[in-house]
């Protein structure tokens, strides 16, 4: 896997980054080197812009990406800034093995093998069987890194 983290958080050591995204990493793929490609960026004004406190893109193939950037809002407490990062690495777990797959436009996703259309659906973001997985598998992810870490 490559890593890059861009940005500063306003208390989080890039170090601690990249071992997060590493530890969630071999926790999801069971590998420690899978063939993908990471950018994680700290943005400030991320809230104001996308309306997320993070996000997971692809950059490259919509089939099976390999690439991802992963944006988080820089002002959040160290704890709330790992916490979303494991959930947004759950979001590149699922979009790399092809379990989730944005068809088209935004509210069309191939979620495992099925096409489902969320127009219209504000609750999309909490209630969404992949949204479900990302928030149920963040708290396990988060908990088991800093219990963990020795950083």
């Amino acid at each position: 896997m490559r890593l890059q983290v861009r940005g500063q958080h306003r208390t989080l050591e890039r170090d601690t980054v990249r071992d997060a995204v590493h530890y969630y990493t071999k926790r999801l793929f069971r590998s420690r080197n899978p063939a993908i490609s990471v950018t994680v960026t700290f943005v400030p004004d991320l809230l104001r812009s996308a309306g997320a406190l993070g996000t997971c893109q692809w950059t490259d193939s919509q089939r099976r990406p390999r690439r991802f950037h992963v944006m988080l809002h820089s002002k959040l407490g160290s704890n709330r800034a790992l916490e979303i990062l494991a959930h947004e690495m759950v979001h590149v777990w699922q979009y790399a093995t092809g379990r989730l797959r944005d068809i088209g436009d935004a509210d069309t996703v191939e979620w495992d093998g099925k096409r489902r259309d969320y127009t219209g659906f504000i609750e999309l973001n909490f209630d969404a069987p992949w949204e479900v997985e990302a928030y149920g598998r963040q708290v396990g992810l988060y908990t088991g890194f800093v219990t963990g870490y020795n950083g």
